[in-house]
């Protein structure tokens, strides 16, 4: 049924987000996204949020504006007690309905930046989501050199490090929308790469180095040629998170690319010099690679 909705919702926009706040359809999500309501629907009655907020509008104002209604749903469920899987869909949720509502996002980017930041604090150490990393000898243009994770006893690590990827992609996307907050983006580029959410990574490494790039990342340059080093150290070791699918030749080299771009406007920067020369000579060395 979620499918369905969603697949209404993408291919008959803005009508059928019409049809859905209109009808019965908003009162029952509303009542299944309540705490007296099974897990399972309220983690459904997310989905379909996320699906109305991303999809719905379809690049009409007076829907987007309709839409924003919805968000309050996406909120709640960030709240760190709610089940992992149901807080992963609210942050992306959020993301996506920050790009694509706009400025009537505006009313609510304060509170998604606090709940997505929050989320961001819990990330897991690095060595409990050490599975979502590729195994010894990958290669290939598949996932089979990845390791399936979800019945580990480590999963509710990688798990959390999902969520916490997850929110820290939607931030980005509101804070280019609605808030451009200088430390909320200096929070965000210390908690840099992803490495859980292969997907989110990609988008997330996208934005930092056009970021760069453009001089639009209002972040100290100390932070950020921090952060370019720790990219470039994860894409060396085959971190498949800063590259959607590091088994992928042409992802990898395409990752390659934008941090030798994001590196290339870095040096161009006063005070690039100091920077970089705290970089650890493993950083430093990467860094040279990706220009190679």
């Amino acid at each position: 049924m979620g499918e369905g909705c969603g697949s209404l919702l993408k291919t008959h926009a803005p009508d059928a987000l019409t049809a859905l706040l209109d009808g019965a359809w908003a009162q029952r999500l509303a009542h299944m996204a309540q705490p007296q309501c099974l897990e399972e629907d309220r983690r459904f009655a997310v989905y379909v949020v996320c699906d109305a907020l991303e999809f719905g509008p379809g690049g009409d104002d007076a829907a987007r504006a309709r839409a924003a209604s919805l968000i309050p749903v996406l909120l709640e469920s960030c709240a760190p007690e709610t089940p992992a899987a149901r807080r992963q869909a609210a942050c992306y949720g959020l993301g996506v309905a920050a790009t694509a509502l706009q400025a009537h996002f505006a009313p609510y980017a304060a509170a998604a930046v606090r709940a997505l930041v929050q989320l961001m604090a819990a990330r897991p150490d690095a060595s409990a989501t050490a599975a979502c990393l590729p195994v010894e000898g990958f290669g290939g243009d598949d996932d089979s050199d990845y390791e399936d994770v979800s019945d580990d006893e480590d999963g509710n690590a990688v798990q959390e490090a999902l969520v916490a990827d997850n929110a820290a992609s939607a931030l980005a996307r509101v804070l280019v929308v609605s808030c451009p907050d200088a430390g909320a983006w200096s929070l965000w580029v210390q908690y840099m790469p992803l490495l859980a959410d292969c997907t989110e990574a990609d988008a997330a490494l996208t934005c930092l180095c056009e970021g760069i790039r453009t001089g639009s990342l209002p972040a100290p340059l100390n932070l950020v040629v921090a952060c370019l080093g720790r990219c470039a150290v994860a894409l060396k070791a085959g971190a498949h998170g800063t590259t959607a699918r590091g088994t992928s030749p042409t992802e990898f080299d395409g990752a390659r690319h934008r941090l030798a771009r994001a590196w290339a406007a870095v040096q161009q920067a006063p005070g690039s010099c100091m920077a970089s020369g705290e970089l650890s000579e493993d950083a430093l060395q990467a860094l040279v690679e990706c220009t190679l």
